[in-house]
């Protein structure tokens, strides 16, 4: 049906959620950025964009996708929650990253092991974490 109704924002969020069911996070973001774009203000497809883009690790265009999702409404639980959780992530891991540059290794471990309490759920971001605290063991 899409490939002749390719401005349908429904069939392209139906077509996105079968792609996440198959394991194809990339093909369900491209259907979503479309959907978000065919329809005003769809928060679900910003929200759902984030979410995906935080279950593979890059917690900076979750964080940007759900600005996205709250400035289409402030009041959106879901995107808020999300929000907070990305944003304090984020904040953690760039605070880490900062204390690598400067040398300060005892508190970029301190911060990826605050890293690890904030997402116990979303494997990669815990390895990540292990990996920058040996990066920072080693030095």
């Amino acid at each position: 049906f899409l490939k002749v109704c390719v401005w349908d924002a429904e069939l392209r969020e139906l077509r996105a959620e079968c792609y996440i069911k198959e394991g194809e996070p990339s093909k369900a973001i491209s259907d979503l950025k479309a959907a978000a774009k065919l329809k005003n203000d769809n928060t679900e497809a910003f929200y759902k964009i984030s979410k995906i883009y935080y279950q593979l690790g890059d917690h900076e265009l979750s964080l940007s996708e759900v600005r996205e999702c709250l400035k289409l409404d402030q009041d959106h639980k879901q995107c808020f929650s999300l929000y907070k959780k990305v944003k304090k992530l984020n904040k953690q891991i760039e605070s880490a990253e900062e204390f690598i540059r400067e040398g300060r290794y005892e508190d970029a471990i301190n911060k990826y092991d605050s890293v690890t309490k904030t997402e116990p759920e979303v494997p990669v971001y815990a390895t990540r974490a292990k990996e920058r605290i040996c990066h920072c063991l080693s030095k």
